[in-house]
């Protein structure tokens, strides 16, 4: 796959339609399996990415961690396979998608409440609330990356109404 690491726009809009068609049905399948430990490395990868972005980083370490140990709380092994087979283009694909749509003011923390939303739900154990989170939070990425390509990128922050709010506390050094 290291022809593909090469990731623009279309590269990842491409992935997004096959996280799109996979990883909405795995947030339900890990609300609906996730163990103590599961939600645990979740919560851990949450606290990471705002550490990553403090440090002035994009947080795309943390971004496919969060999504892995979603994938690992779905505890399905054939899934853990296939998501392996693109991994390399996943997180080629996590930075190039954050970095783009950071540009966006307040990105960060919407994204950072994206990623509490579907963590709050499977958390829960809601399984169609985790499955609805997680294709609110892809349909936001994919509609920056649209913004993007057409030229800029329009402020995103209607969509922030659209998310549970969270608990998690995140201080990524911006007043309030």
């Amino acid at each position: 796959l290291s022809f593909l690491l090469h990731v623009n726009v279309d590269d990842a809009m491409n992935l997004l339609e096959v996280r799109r068609t996979l990883e909405v049905e795995i947030a339900a399948l890990a609300a609906a399996r996730a163990t103590p430990e599961d939600i645990e490395e979740m919560r851990a990868a949450l606290h990471r990415m705002v550490d990553e972005v403090n440090d002035g980083e994009v947080g795309d370490k943390a971004d496919a961690d969060f999504h892995f140990a979603i994938l690992k709380a779905a505890h399905n092994p054939i899934l853990i396979k296939l998501m392996g087979a693109v991994s390399d283009l996943m997180n080629s694909t996590y930075r190039f998608s954050r970095q783009k749509v950071f540009m966006e003011e307040n990105m960060q923390k919407i994204l950072y409440d994206s990623h509490c939303s579907i963590f709050q739900a499977i958390e829960q154990k809601k399984a169609s609330l985790a499955r609805k989170t997680m294709g609110k939070h892809i349909t936001m990425v994919e509609e920056s990356l649209i913004q993007l390509k057409r030229g800029g990128i329009t402020s995103l922050a209607k969509n922030e109404n659209s998310f549970i709010h969270n608990n998690i506390k995140a201080d990524f050094g911006f007043p309030s």
